[in-house]
């Protein structure tokens, strides 16, 4: 098993090991890897490519932040947003 998430400049990103497409807007991408979740934040971002067979995703924007977010329930952050359409 193995996902790699390389970040150029900011502006493009590419994330091996991706199985799915959690969530996506144009400031939050969240993915679904071999190793779990990960997710990357910014604006105007955009999924370029998303080769299913091979596990690779191409993402281009604002990117300002990628991370591994936690199992646990998270009361107010990134997965309410996300999740909490109220």
């Amino acid at each position: 098993m193995s996902s790699d998430i390389i970040i150029n400049s900011r502006s493009k990103a590419e994330i091996t090991g991706v199985s799915g497409i959690v969530g996506f807007s144009s400031g939050e991408a969240v993915f679904k890897t071999e190793l779990g979740i990960v997710a990357l934040t910014g604006s105007n971002l955009n999924i370029d490519n998303f080769d299913r067979e091979n596990g690779i995703i191409n993402v281009t924007g604002n990117i300002k932040a990628a991370f591994y977010p936690s199992a646990k329930k998270d009361e107010g952050g990134f997965f309410k947003r996300m999740f909490d359409k109220k």
